[in-house]
């Protein structure tokens, strides 16, 4: 059985409309899945799949963190192409600082997305409230979160001890 963290039972778990061709109960990712269909983080392509296999676009984990980040204002429907917004978003609040591609249809890769995540745990929707070079940075959710529209009232990362050293900063 696969471990989850304690937050995970206070997510909305619903899986009666999950219903993808490729994406089976037994697999390690079939529960994430669900909570990000659930949150309007994600969702499957006109054909009934989700392609979980697939390499993710720099636009595709654009709209992921913007909308986790409580961006859920920005339309999809922008006649330039659906990821106008969440891109534009994504610069605004510095979610490409160091991260170098030429497209946003390009396939990002690990490392990208790893700084992505980590661009957004800086980013103003989020407060550090305390800061220490051995045992790590602590957080807590400024209220504009995803976490705190509609997960946990008050979600605190005490103690975690982050290497990035891969991030050359």
């Amino acid at each position: 059985e696969i471990l989850k963290p304690a937050e995970f039972e206070a997510l909305v778990f619903d899986d009666n409309e999950i219903n993808f061709k490729d994406v089976k109960k037994d697999e390690w990712y079939y529960d994430y899945v669900v909570v990000a269909v659930n949150y309007g983080l994600m969702k499957g392509y006109e054909d009934g799949s989700f392609r979980p296999n697939n390499p993710i676009t720099y636009a595709e984990i654009s709209k992921m963190i913007t909308l986790s980040l409580g961006h859920d204002y920005l339309r999809s429907d922008n006649p330039n192409g659906w990821q106008t917004e969440y891109v534009s978003k994504m610069y605004e609040i510095g979610g490409f600082k160091n991260v170098d591609f030429l497209d946003v249809n390009d396939k990002a890769t690990r490392g990208n997305v790893a700084n992505m995540i980590w661009n957004m745990l800086r980013s103003d929707t989020w407060e550090m409230i305390y800061r220490n070079d051995k045992t790590g940075f602590s957080y807590i959710d400024s209220g504009k979160t995803l976490f705190s529209k509609k997960i946990i009232d008050h979600v605190l990362i005490e103690n975690v001890i982050y290497d990035l050293s891969f991030l050359d900063l």
